[in-house]
């Protein structure tokens, strides 16, 4: 649904917000073991979330990222058109370059429901409270298939 970048990030974030939330800051390698995004990638990630004032990055033996509380407040929604844009809730499905109320492609009115139902929920969602509802729900933040296997 999303690309891998904007999967990632919102791993990376709900993942960092949880440390935070714990008074942990914590550094690329952890994030992309635990999350399992590879590092190069967890790298650049993290870089674009901190320029756009989502994390917080802090150099130096005891550097890492982290995030406030007021980070924390700030919506899903937020990460998904830092990494997707504004359009992705707006463009066609079929990837038309013509697709409207006024000229709709065959799926228009099946999927633009759904599309501002997600959109209405990424905004409703911070990242605390989806950090908050993966401790509680004991849900892992890992996905890779040997980990899969081992459960």
């Amino acid at each position: 649904m999303f690309s891998k970048a904007c999967e990632y990030a919102m791993r990376a974030a709900v993942y960092i917000a949880k440390c935070s939330m714990e008074g942990k800051r914590v550094a690329v390698k952890e994030v992309a073991e635990a999350t399992d995004i590879p590092e190069a990638f967890a790298s650049k990630v993290l870089q674009r979330l901190a320029r756009a004032g989502l994390v917080d990055s802090l150099r130096g033996k005891k550097g890492g990222f982290s995030m406030s509380a007021s980070q924390q407040k700030r919506s899903l929604y937020e990460i998904v058109t830092l990494f997707e844009g504004e359009a992705y809730f707006n463009s066609c499905v079929l990837g038309l370059p013509v697709c409207s109320s006024q000229n709709p492609c065959p799926l228009h009115y099946q999927v633009v429901g759904l599309r501002d139902a997600l959109k209405k929920s990424l905004q409703q969602t911070t990242i605390r409270k989806a950090a908050t509802e993966v401790v509680d729900a004991g849900a892992r933040l890992r996905f890779s298939s040997e980990d899969d296997e081992s459960h």
